[in-house]
């Protein structure tokens, strides 16, 4: 299997870094295209006037969100999809916490397909995991 990230993707989500003590957590959505268990995410949402956040916590509220993944998904004729989420933490090397794996095990389980989620660091780092089968594998980063 493989997941593939558009650089641009990473530059636009890499923008929300918490690299400051005022930067409030930030996240959004992941679209593109999926093959089997291969992933080739090709754009991002990025937060919205009806998201809450917080220095500790993000929540995904705006109906943008869901509107900007339905038009993908349309505009290309069902070849663009839904590939899992984005946020940040304000931690050096960026883990899930215990809210962000029940997340993910919610939507694996109301989705029943391979996602991706992605937390950014405050700096350079990033974490990311493959939820696949009911499972979250932590993933390393090549390339």
């Amino acid at each position: 299997m493989y997941i593939l990230v558009e650089s641009n993707v990473l530059d636009v989500i890499c923008a929300y870094r918490q690299d400051s003590k005022t930067k409030h957590e930030a996240g959004g959505t992941l679209m593109g295209y999926r093959s089997g268990q291969h992933l080739h995410v090709l754009r991002a949402t990025v937060p919205m006037p009806l998201d809450r956040s917080s220095r500790v916590s993000f929540e995904r509220l705006d109906p943008g969100h869901q509107l900007a993944v339905t038009r993908a998904w349309e505009d290309s004729q069902g070849r663009i999809d839904y590939l899992g989420d984005w946020h940040t933490h304000p931690q050096f090397n960026p883990s899930p916490s215990g809210i962000d794996y029940n997340e993910w095990k919610k939507l694996g389980l109301s989705l029943n397909k391979p996602l991706l989620f992605i937390i950014v660091g405050e700096r350079e780092k990033i974490f990311s995991a493959y939820h696949v089968n009911q499972r979250t594998v932590p993933l390393t980063r090549s390339g």
